[in-house]
């Protein structure tokens, strides 16, 4: 008697690979907010450094720019401590730098860092 050859995925293979693939996207529905807020923070920082004469502007000025498009585009819990703003070589220097932490399971945790600089065109 000839055995038949097994063709295609079993029933308990296609169980594994769904859980699987279910797990990828609930990690990927709890990451992809604080990814987009971390793109928005990147838009205002160089939306503030390429503003028109900011390199003539003081570093109170930047920063309250800077704060006020964060606020605009609703990204809550950056504050003054997040921001350092300095001039080097004669240049405004805009760092924005905060982690988020992500719960995604009982013990299980997730922690985004953003630690990014721009600098001020001339």
């Amino acid at each position: 008697m000839k055995r038949k050859q097994q063709q295609g995925i079993g029933t308990l293979g296609l169980l594994i690979v769904l859980a699987a693939l279910g797990s990828l996207v609930y990690v990927g529905f709890k990451i992809a907010p604080a990814y987009l807020e971390q793109q928005k923070v990147r838009l205002a920082q160089e939306s503030v450094a390429a503003q028109p004469e900011a390199n003539k502007k003081t570093r109170g000025q930047l920063e309250q720019e800077l704060l006020k498009r964060l606020q605009i585009d609703d990204v809550d819990g950056i504050t003054r401590k997040e921001l350092y703003i300095t001039k080097e070589g004669g240049q405004w220097q805009i760092r924005v730098t905060y982690q988020r932490s992500i719960s995604l399971f009982e013990a299980a945790d997730v922690v985004l860092k953003y630690d990014e600089t721009v600098a001020v065109q001339r």
